[in-house]
Parts: structure tokens; C-alpha cells; sequence
């Protein structure tokens, strides 16, 4: 039963991983995260229906659930692919939140039952719950580690079926001889039979641009690279109105159908808004170190961004880490450093965009730190840029165009000679001086008269500066502006990804309380595991949460600090429930540990996971031990109680460390535990 529990629980979480990369690429990233948060609610609502059909408590059901789940992966994607889904219409048209709820109702079937026969091997096992709830975590942290390296492998979706084959494959462990026949020839077929994917939006750049050709594809753990020869791009961000040259028949560089960059000729370079920080020096240095891909990799002598696939397809040299971690470690300083700032997710961690970062990256320059980024109308990530370079210096030159602003950090202020050179710079192509505002810029200014300037405190954006307490330099959503969300005229300037985290905070909520408010009415049963299950899997899933985040400003990349972060949480955890009945004090001793473990957190992934693992030994604990006491009646409400808690709280803690910080959701986490402890 327990290796079936195993295998199974791998599986889930693999299928967990390869759906979020699947939707990724399909859709958007936010898209993804609140399909995947809702499709998890099935864990909740297979604690429930153990509640309501408890002849499902046999051990048979356990092997019959995880062959079950093994057949229903492939028709879920199939079953989504008919979904005509565009999530650039949730602001304007309800017919797309009815799709949406279709395609969360579509990928929760396979992980309601998977949650079904993981629920009632728990139950089974209620009286001793600790080694099946142990092999729950170790199948699950088997599951994320193995990810990231299947992912290299190939497609997300070709992954995935070996995920179904893996956990048709565990009824071998504990089913009747007609079920394990049946698992036998569902994992021999799986790996081989034609596959279902979901198409790329129309509306990305990849499925948009016309004419490619030379096409290169490579699939990992951060996301789907494809490199291709475009005839009709033209790329060239912040390029002059008045430029005489134009780039042509570029290659371009895209990751999960979005444009990431393009290879091409430079002699179009010293006419974009790129180009001031060389303006201001008076020549290209010869150590140019560049954060992530940008127009001028040519000019780079090294190239830092933590896809390796996506390095070796732009063909430069690089350092496949995260950009905040190699400048916290560097040690040879560098002439010139240069970041174009992506768009990116609003919950997204931008550990070089926060005033710990652009200080790091200032301090590794011995020129300056040169940074651009997409002007918006409103203005948004140009105010905050701004706002975060004056808490780094007083020494910042920017100058802007229509849609595009370069900042540039300096050590010392500019002498008269660079101050010239700016103003040419700035002549010559039509663009507008920014910063220092007391240089009394010539008049009239070429694309506004009114500067970027710190607006009211009525502004309908948060620009305030991210640090590395709050490392969200897209979260430009204020909750005091939130009723822009129904004002006429106001729906375009709408920051719809965070509003789409609301919304899948408010329908985990919504659909655990249908679930669970008419037992909470009628049962006795249902109520009494109520408070603790639920501070349970909040308290849980907040904490791991927070770390990972926090592990995403200190590690060389999101597949490291996942790694170290799901694998030593789910590790510890397991081996803390297999001394769940020997160990006491234990929510105690999370609560103690989770703030000091946060602030700690080492810059090595081995290390790292270590700490993980050590805070997550006594989280495994108290559910096993919480478990055994309640009444057979009480035990599938409690699996559905801390089912519902789990998805509310992974879907409520980025928007908590968003909009407070990362500190107050451990915190949170952390005083859980607390109340646990003295229950």
C-alpha cells in the first residue's frame, strides 16, 4: 500500500509540474497557476467524497484509483484542447470565466481520484498514519526533484505520460491480479500511443509572426526555447525615429512563445535608447556584463540568465545562473553592467530589480549599472525604476523615448564633457533627457513636455520600490484602486495577472466552502477537525511558500531553489511523520524555527535544501499525530479540511507576499503553528 501511495504521490506531482509548463506555453503564466491552484481543489473535494461514500474505504480502492487516474490524464488535455480559452478576453468578456471554470472542472478529474486513493490509504491508515503519510511526502518530493531533469528530455506532454505510466505502474504493488493485468498494459501503452497537447495562443509572438523558418526547439525546467529566422521582425527596442539604418531578417529567440530577444546586425545599436550608457562613457568598455538577453549581446563579454538552452541557442558566451546570485558572488569587477527588464508576471520574484539588487549590481561595475525598460501609458515599471535607482545613488542619467526609459546607476556624478555627450546623444535621435532633472534640458522636449515625475498619492499604481522583502517589481496592482475594476473606461489599465491571482484565491475559497459548509451544518463529524486541519495545510503551504521565494533571491535559479525548497520541505517532512508517534512539541518547534530559517537562508542549493529540511522535520509532525486521534467518522473531513486549506493558502500566499512581504507570510505561517501548539 505505501509504495503505492509513493508512486502515486510521485506522479501527481509531476503531473503538477508538466501542467503548469504545458498551460505556460498554451496560454500565460498566470493563466497556468490559477487553472493548476483550482484542479488541486480535487484533493479537498476526494476527502469529501471518502466522507459521503465510505464503502470507498477499502484497500482495493487505493490500486483502482491510480490506474483510474493513469487513463484520465490523456483525455483531460484532449478534453481541454476543445476549450476555446483566450485569456487577453477575461477583462471584457464573461464567456471566458465560464471557459476558464471548464478548463479548472476538466484538469481537477484526474487529481480528485489520484487525491481519492492517497485519502483513503491515509484513512486506512488513521490509527498509525505516520509511515503512509511519509510516503506521501517522499513520493511527492521524488516527484519535484525528478522534474526538472525529465523536463530537459523533451515536450512537457511527453513527459507527462510517463508520469500516467508511473502511477498506472504502482497497482503492481498492492492490487487484485485483474487490476494489476490491466496496470501492466496501461503502462506499456501510455509511453507509445499518440499524445495529446494543448496548441500555443494565436496571440503569442511565436504563433503570430509569419514566414519562420530554420526553426530549433528546446524543451527544460524554465520553459520552452525556440530560436528561428524571421524575415518580417524587426526588432529593435527603443530604436530612434529618425534612425538611418533598420534591422532586417533577424533570428529570434523565444521562450514559451514569447519574444525574448533577436541576433542580427549592430549598426543599428548606436541609434537606440540602448545606447546611452556607452554615449555617456564616450566608448564601448571591453568587460560589458549582461543581465539576460538584450539587443547588444554583441557587445557583451559575458552573458548571465539562468536558461542554459536559451544561452546555447543566442550562440554567446555564458553563465547559466540567476543574475542576482552571480553578482552577490562576483568577485572581478566589470566595466559596464546592463539589464533590459523583461515583462514579467506581477508575482514573479525580481531579485535584481529590488534596491539590494541594483546596489549589488552597482557595486560590481566600476562605470555604472545600466538598466531599460517598456514605457506604459500610464507610466508603471519607469516611475518605479526610477524609484528604486534614487534609494541606490544620487548619481543617476536617464533619458527616454515614447515607450522605452534607460537608467543609469553611476558612482560618481557626470562631468561637463558627459553631460555633453548626453544632450547630443539625445539631439541627435529624438529622444528626451530624464535624469539629472537639474541639468535644464533644452526646450521643447521631443516626446513630452511633462517628465517622468513622482505622481499623487491617488496614482492607480503601486510604484514604491521592491526590496528583497517584498521582490515584486511587476506588482504595480494597489487594493485601494480595486473598484477601477468595475469603473467604465478603466478596464484596460487593469493589472488583470494579479487580478486573476485574486480571482483563483476567491474561487479556491468559494468552491471549499460548497463543499464544506452543509457538513459543517449537519455533522458533527465534519466539524470537529475543522480549525486544526485547515491551520494545518495553511500553515504548511505558507511556509513553503515563503521559502520558496526567499530561495529564489538567494539561489542560482528557479530550478534550484525549487529543488532545494519542495525537495527538503517534502523530505523533512516525511522523515519527521515517520517519528510522528515518538516526537512532542513539535508545531512548537516550527513556530520557533520558521522566521530565523527564513533569514538564513544560504546561497548554496545543497545548503539550502539542508535548512529545508531541518525547519520542515517537525511540520511533518503534527498532521500524522493529529490524524490518529480523531474518530474513524472525523478522518476524511480532516483529509478534506487540509485539502481546501492547502489550495486556499498556495493560491493566497503571492498575493500576501506581494502585497506586504515575504517575512509577514513565514510569520503568518509561523503563528499558525503557534495555535497549533496549544490546542
Amino acid at each position: 500500500m505505501k509504495a503505492t501511495v509513493f508512486g502515486l504521490s510521485a506522479a501527481v506531482l509531476l503531473h503538477e509540474i508538466c501542467l503548469l509548463r504545458i498551460l505556460s506555453i498554451a496560454y500565460w503564466h498566470h493563466a497556468a497557476a490559477l487553472v493548476v491552484a483550482v484542479a488541486l481543489l480535487g484533493f479537498g473535494v476526494a476527502g469529501t467524497v471518502l466522507a459521503l461514500a465510505p464503502r470507498l474505504k477499502a484497500p482495493a480502492t487505493v490500486p483502482l484509483c491510480a490506474v483510474l487516474y493513469a487513463l484520465l490524464v490523456a483525455p483531460s488535455l484532449l478534453a481541454a484542447g476543445a476549450v476555446d480559452f483566450n485569456i487577453l478576453e477575461v477583462g471584457w468578456e464573461p464567456a471566458q470565466w465560464l471557459r476558464l471554470l471548464a478548463l479548472e472542472a476538466i484538469f481537477l478529474v484526474p487529481f480528485l481520484v489520484a487525491g481519492l486513493g492517497i485519502n483513503v490509504a491515509l484513512a486506512l491508515a488513521a490509527e498509525r498514519p505516520g509511515p503512509t503519510y511519509a510516503a506521501n511526502l517522499f513520493g511527492s518530493g521524488a516527484g519535484s526533484l525528478a522534474a526538472p531533469l525529465l523536463l530537459a528530455l523533451g515536450p512537457p506532454a511527453g513527459v507527462l505520460r510517463y508520469a500516467a505510466a508511473l502511477a498506472a505502474l504502482t497497482a503492481l504493488a498492492a492490487g487484485p491480479r485483474t487490476l494489476r493485468l490491466v496496470s501492466v498494459a496501461a503502462a506499456a501503452a501510455l509511453p507509445v500511443v499518440p499524445w495529446p497537447d494543448l496548441p500555443m495562443s494565436p496571440f503569442k509572438d511565436f504563433a503570430s509572426l509569419p514566414d519562420k523558418r530554420e526553426i530549433v526547439t528546446r524543451h527544460g525546467s524554465l520553459g520552452r526555447v525556440d530560436r528561428a529566422v524571421v524575415p518580417a521582425l524587426h526588432y529593435a527596442p527603443g530604436l530612434s525615429l529618425t534612425s538611418p539604418v533598420f534591422p532586417e531578417g533577424q533570428t529570434a529567440l523565444f521562450v514559451d512563445g514569447h519574444l525574448a530577444g533577436a541576433i542580427g546586425g549592430a549598426g543599428h545599436l548606436p541609434h537606440t535608447l540602448g545606447d546611452l550608457p556607452y554615449r555617456l562613457l564616450g566608448r564601448v568598455p571591453e568587460r560589458v556584463l549582461l543581465l539576460g538577453l538584450g539587443p547588444d549581446l554583441l557587445r557583451a563579454m559575458l552573458v548571465v540568465d539562468p536558461d542554459r538552452n536559451l544561452l546555447d541557442l543566442a550562440g554567446v558566451p555564458g553563465k547559466a545562473e540567476e543574475p542576482r546570485a552571480f553578482l552577490d558572488r562576483a568577485e572581478a569587477p566589470y566595466d559596464l553592467v546592463v539589464h533590459h527588464v523583461p515583462s514579467l508576471h506581477a508575482a514573479a520574484e525580481t531579485p535584481v530589480l529590488t534596491v539590494e539588487g541594483l546596489t549589488a549590481g552597482l557595486a560590481v561595475a566600476r562605470e555604472g549599472f545600466a538598466l531599460s525598460c517598456a514605457l506604459t501609458t500610464p507610466p508603471r515599471a519607469g516611475l518605479k525604476l526610477l524609484a528604486t535607482a534614487d534609494l541606490v545613488t544620487s548619481h543617476v542619467v536617464a533619458a527616454r523615448t515614447a515607450d522605452r526609459l534607460c537608467v543609469v546607476l553611476l558612482h560618481r556624478a557626470p562631468t561637463a564633457e558627459e553631460k555633453a555627450r548626453v544632450i547630443a546623444f539625445c539631439e541627435e535621435n529624438g529622444f528626451d533627457p530624464v535624469r539629472p532633472a537639474d541639468w535644464g534640458f533644452p526646450e521643447p522636449f521631443h516626446i513630452t513636455r511633462t517628465p517622468l515625475a513622482a505622481p499623487g498619492g491617488d496614482y492607480p499604481y503601486d510604484i514604491r520600490p521592491a526590496t528583497d522583502a517584498r521582490p515584486y517589481f511587476f506588482k504595480f496592482f494597489r487594493w485601494s484602486r480595486i473598484t477601477d475594476l468595475f469603473a467604465e473606461g478603466a478596464t484596460t489599465f487593469v493589472e488583470w495577472a494579479y487580478v486573476a491571482m485574486i480571482v483563483a484565491l476567491l474561487e479556491a475559497l468559494l468552491l471549499g466552502a460548497l463543499l464544506m459548509a452543509a457538513p459543517v451544518a449537519l455533522s458533527r463529524a465534519a466539524r470537529a477537525p475543522a480549525l486544526r486541519f485547515v491551520a494545518l495545510g495553511c500553515g504548511f503551504m505558507l511556509l513553503e511558500m515563503a521559502y520558496l521565494a526567499r530561495a529564489m533571491v538567494r539561489l542560482e535559479g528557479p530550478a534550484a531553489a525549487a529543488a532545494a525548497v519542495f525537495g527538503g520541505f517534502l523530505v523533512g517532512s516525511g522523515l519527521g511523520s515517520l517519528c510522528s508517534a515518538r516526537l512532542r512539541h513539535a508545531a512548537l518547534a516550527v513556530a520557533v524555527l520558521a522566521l530565523p530559517g527564513y533569514w538564513i537562508m544560504p546561497s548554496s542549493t545543497i545548503l539550502a535544501a539542508i535548512l529545508c529540511a531541518a525547519v520542515a522535520f517537525p511540520m511533518g509532525v503534527p498532521f500524522p499525530e493529529a490524524l490518529s486521534r480523531l474518530r474513524p467518522e472525523s478522518v476524511p473531513w480532516a483529509l478534506a479540511w487540509n485539502g481546501c486549506a492547502s489550495v486556499a493558502a498556495a493560491a493566497g500566499a503571492p498575493l500576501l507576499s506581494s502585497s506586504v512581504s515575504i517575512p509577514f507570510t513565514a510569520g503568518a505561517a509561523a503563528l499558525l503553528y503557534l495555535l497549533i501548539s496549544r490546542r
